[in-house]
């Protein structure tokens, strides 16, 4: 039997009054076509904005993606069809948040960040607005899947500044996409193959911040038998860096249960 093995933890760090990060693990079941199917939604959100803005649009983001998927996705019959599903869905939900602040000034220019993995009868697919990022454990390293939606990565991408520069840069927090403060977004959606014991982390920037992506892989490999070990070991080396911001760490791993 295939099964799931998810581990997620959040924790406001070592600097910040309020933890505005949010994450999920849910299973939702639905129909389809007559069978009865399962969605899996590992997600992140990483919020901002004054006054809790922020911490309320990262928990909306999660809400509304657990509460409209099953709407916007069931009855997809290809991963083209369920990709411009998942494009509409997020579109809606951009725009709700919009609404929202500019309906009630405490919430005015609140955003959040998304990185979700989601599991269904098409693949894999990843969702990714923002600087949260999602990685993936294979064979001993660690891949990452997702790009920054950021200044900084831009400076990156046209070689004016190397990776060591882009982690100091006075810029690299100043997003260039987020869900919630313009009514039109473009996600980036990429499809990926799960292997049994492939670990999937989806991490708010608080940890990548502290840690790169060699400190977070010796973590992982370290305690590979065990994805609250990883998080743990994840969340306390951040800590100990600095813990500037909110920590998220969310981990799953396809399991073949004998």
């Amino acid at each position: 039997m295939v099964v799931w093995e998810t581990y997620g933890l959040t924790d406001v760090g070592m600097h910040r009054l309020r933890n505005e990060d949010a994450y999920a693990i849910l299973e939702l079941r639905g129909n389809y076509f007559s069978t009865d199917v399962l969605l899996r939604i590992l997600a992140v959100a990483d919020g901002m904005g004054g006054h809790k803005a922020g911490e309320v649009a990262s928990k909306k983001v999660i809400a509304y993606l657990a509460g409209a998927l099953p709407l916007f996705v069931y009855h997809t019959r290809d991963r083209e069809e369920f990709e411009d599903k998942v494009r509409m869905m997020l579109d809606w939900i951009n725009k709700e948040i919009c609404v929202l602040g500019k309906k009630e000034e405490k919430y005015s220019d609140m955003g959040t960040t998304l990185t979700a993995l989601i599991v269904t009868y098409h693949g894999n697919m990843v969702v990714h607005v923002g600087d949260s990022r999602a990685y993936i454990f294979r064979k001993n390293t660690l891949q990452r899947i997702t790009k920054d939606h950021t200044f900084v990565q831009r400076l990156l991408d046209i070689g004016a500044i190397d990776e060591e520069e882009a982690r100091t840069h006075p810029r690299r927090h100043e997003l260039v996409q987020c869900v919630g403060v313009t009514e039109d977004i473009n996600p980036d959606i990429h499809w990926i193959n799960i292997d049994y014991d492939d670990i999937i982390l989806l991490c708010s920037d608080g940890l990548t911040d502290m840690l790169d992506d060699s400190e977070i892989e010796n973590v992982i490999r370290n305690n590979s038998d065990n994805l609250e070990k990883i998080a743990k070991s994840l969340l306390r080396k951040a800590l100990d860096a600095g813990g500037r911001d909110n920590i998220t760490i969310v981990l799953g791993r396809l399991r073949r249960d004998e």
